[in-house]
């Protein structure tokens, strides 16, 4: 029996695991928001409701739903700038050390949202929604005694009229690795320099492999790899688990 499809079955009963992405608008690709404790998707309705006055006693005969929206309540506990600049409605710019958030530089953050289950127990969704625009509604304590925590809420809109959609993925365990965020290179990409190759996110994956390839030249096979020509590289990041295999390609990267 399917998780996920027909009752009553002990495989229906979920404890939540998955990973959150967000992809701001104007942006060309997902980000990953990190580890998620907590993440609640609320449906909201707006109803107007009718009662008979014929008898004497009311009775609510129609009820009629006026307009569909909800809220997305995430729990953040990786602190990057990304997820700073969503709690505090800031742009994000690279420096030469880092980065610098400019706080309250927007007046809100719109973003597609994507989740994907990675739960061992219950049915795995992917939940996709193209339209979410993100309002601080928790507060960021840098001195505490406990992991410091994001809070961030967003109100769940239409986007040409469609909400997103939630999906149910094959169980855990039954399927090789899937990629959901595609692997990158990081570094400084001039000749002789080390590099790293960065594996994105994965479902379902217990180890990984590389091969480095500058144009069709198969390099090192190491996480890490120094450039001894300038070109251009990929690494090829190959994600295995009891199942099988999946391997993804990198952008390539241009070495001067």
């Amino acid at each position: 029996m399917t998780a996920g499809i027909h009752s009553p079955s002990t495989k229906n009963l979920l404890i939540g695991k998955g990973v959150c992405l967000l992809k701001p608008e104007g942006a060309s690709s997902f980000y990953p928001v990190g580890n998620v404790p907590t993440l609640d998707l609320t449906p909201t309705v707006e109803r107007l409701e009718h009662f008979s006055s014929m008898e004497g006693t009311k009775t609510k005969d129609e009820v009629i739903v006026l307009s569909k929206s909800g809220t997305i309540k995430m729990v953040m506990e990786e602190i990057t700038a990304n997820n700073i600049a969503l709690l505090m409605l800031g742009d994000v710019a690279s420096t030469g050390y880092g980065a610098t958030i400019t706080l309250f530089s927007r007046a809100s953050i719109t973003s597609a949202f994507e989740f994907y289950g990675t739960n061992d127990k219950g049915p795995r969704w992917h939940v996709s929604i193209p339209k979410v625009i993100w309002n601080p509604s928790g507060a960021f304590s840098p001195i505490s005694d406990a992991y410091a925590k994001l809070e961030a809420t967003g109100e769940w809109s239409a986007l040409e009229g469609a909400f997103g959609t939630m999906t149910l993925l094959p169980e855990a365990g039954t399927v090789a690795p899937t990629n959901v965020l595609a692997p990158y290179i990081g570094g400084k990409l001039t000749n002789g320099s080390t590099a790293e190759v960065f594996v994105g996110a994965w479902i379902g994956a217990t180890g990984y492999t590389y091969q480095w390839k500058l144009s069709a030249t198969n390099k090192g096979t190491d996480k890490t790899q120094t450039f001894d020509s300038a070109g251009s590289w990929t690494c090829i990041v190959t994600a295995t688990n009891a199942i099988g295999s999946t391997s993804v390609t990198t952008a390539a990267v241009t070495v001067v």
